[in-house]
């Protein structure tokens, strides 16, 4: 069964690379043939681009082949910094992307965004949806991949530097966004103005990811681990919880001043979520805080011969002669002090399975 999961994943690879590879071939085929067409029909070159530039056919195949060079320019660079996603991480990056597209049109339909109290053309429209587009999808991989590569594992020192200068470069890219939009954004420029928040909500989630990076790096370099690195990654998530409903609001409350008629309604749905979230977050660290307190005290130390009858702790999988004193639970299981604090923190049963 192992081998069969791994060959259908790498058929459904496959079948995506060849996919994307028969877009690209076949848009530059077709693009080749209108050129060509046009340099037959018309013999010079200045006529040639005349009609390439105003026939609406040729300017459809033309920017087809643009989005095309766009999508294989991300390709390159996802295969350069992140190399090949896993079925996990593409679940998650479309379940995220989902969620941003659906928010995107919405704005997009119902609050009709305007620069200089003017209509945005459809050219502009979709270059600025285009580049905000492949920056989310970059900031969210990013995420993923940073929650996930520590679990298979210690990743090898190239992949640490790739992740560790595609974080730089797209906080970077954020700090420029946000410098250059918070210059033009105005009540007459209410486009504007959601790059500017999209802006900021990809530079919290890069900050979040750079920080977690860091812990478990920090993690790593213990000998023995560090047990209180469950704690940070939750406080982490916690703050960045707080921070994302706080730009939810801030945003609504900017649109609505610029223009009392047209609030932006869906986002009560992002902001919903984020404080169902966040509210179970805070409740689930409440019940850590209760079971975790007096745990010293709660708990007996285990025994040698009790140690010796279990050898290793169940969570982390070292010696229980090494690390923190192991505790003796209730339902006869021994763990590790630290181990059992960390494991607390994400969810409030012990890993037997036992209350």
């Amino acid at each position: 069964f192992p081998q069969s999961r791994v060959c259908s994943h790498g058929t459904r690879q496959r079948c995506r690379g060849m996919n994307f590879s028969s877009y690209v071939v076949l848009s530059t085929l077709v693009v080749a043939g209108i050129v060509a067409h046009a340099y037959v029909a018309h013999e010079q070159f200045y006529p040639a681009v005349v009609y390439l530039s105003t026939d609406k056919m040729c300017l459809a195949v033309m920017y087809n082949f643009a989005f095309a060079l766009f999508l294989l320019f991300g390709k390159v660079l996802l295969r350069i910094f992140i190399g090949t996603l896993r079925d996990l991480e593409v679940e998650q990056l479309v379940d995220s992307g989902r969620g941003f597209l659906a928010d995107t049109i919405l704005f997009l339909v119902f609050y009709a965004p305007t620069i200089d109290n003017r209509e945005v053309g459809t050219v502009y429209l979709i270059q600025y949806i285009c580049c905000v587009i492949f920056m989310k999808v970059f900031h969210l991989t990013t995420q993923i991949r940073v929650s996930h590569m520590f679990e298979v594992g210690v990743p090898r020192l190239i992949v640490n530097a790739k992740l560790v200068a595609l974080m730089g470069l797209l906080l970077g890219c954020d700090l420029l966004a946000l410098q250059y939009f918070y210059s033009v954004a105005s009540r007459s420029s209410t486009f504007f103005t959601w790059i500017l928040f999209e802006a900021l909500t990809m530079s919290t989630v890069v900050l979040v990811s750079i920080c977690k990076y860091s812990v478990h790096m920090f993690d790593l370099r213990l000998d023995n681990g560090w047990p209180g690195k469950s704690v940070c990654l939750f406080y982490i998530d916690l703050v960045h919880d707080v921070v994302s409903m706080t730009l939810f609001l801030v945003f609504m409350l900017t649109f609505f001043v610029q223009n009392p008629s047209r609030l932006p309604i869906y986002m009560m749905a992002d902001v919903i979520q984020v404080a169902r979230k966040l509210a179970q977050r805070l409740r689930s660290f409440r019940r850590y805080r209760r079971i975790s307190l007096n745990m010293e005290m709660r708990f007996p130390d285990a025994t040698d011969e009790e140690i010796e009858q279990n050898e290793h702790c169940v969570i982390c999988r070292d010696s229980l002669f090494e690390g923190s004193k192991p505790k003796k639970l209730p339902c006869s299981h021994i763990f590790h002090i630290d181990c059992l604090r960390s494991w607390l923190v994400m969810q409030q049963a012990p890993p037997a399975g036992d209350r």
